[in-house]
């Protein structure tokens, strides 16, 4: 049998992570509004996710619909890590028509904690939060 030439075996490109978005303008003005309030911001294939605290939700959703133009709660879920604690993280996400652009945003809630409801700045949240009642057991 002949010797056949293997081909060189292909360099594994780094896969890209989610870097630091403390910079990004819509972070930026969350905090000049609401200081405090941000735990973390990150992005990650051009979408923005921020971690705030849990009983600022309501407050950063107000200033993202009035003042940076997101008027659209596209969805409200959670995520139930288990073995992570706080358990629960609660996960919006905004979308601004005049921007063409989505955010996200997070908070933690321990197994038990309430989360504040943000159906007063958008109502189509209010049958979102009543999902993950049902399906969670988080009260908002």
């Amino acid at each position: 049998m002949a010797d056949v030439e293997k081909a060189p075996a292909e360099e594994k490109k780094p896969r890209p992570g989610a870097v630091d978005a403390s910079g990004h303008p819509w972070v930026q003005a969350i905090r000049a509004t609401l200081p405090d309030t941000i735990v973390s911001a990150k992005e990650f294939a051009g979408q923005v996710t921020v971690v705030v605290q849990k009983d600022a939700i309501a407050r950063v959703a107000r200033h993202l619909k009035d003042d940076q133009d997101f008027k659209y709660c596209v969805d409200v879920t959670a995520v139930d890590w288990k073995d992570k604690s706080p358990r629960f993280e609660v996960v919006y996400h905004f979308y601004s028509f005049s921007k063409n652009a989505r955010i996200r945003v997070k908070c933690a809630a321990a197994d038990g904690e309430d989360v504040p409801s943000i159906a007063a700045v958008f109502l189509s949240s209010n049958w979102c939060e009543r999902e993950i009642w049902d399906m969670f057991g988080i009260k908002f």
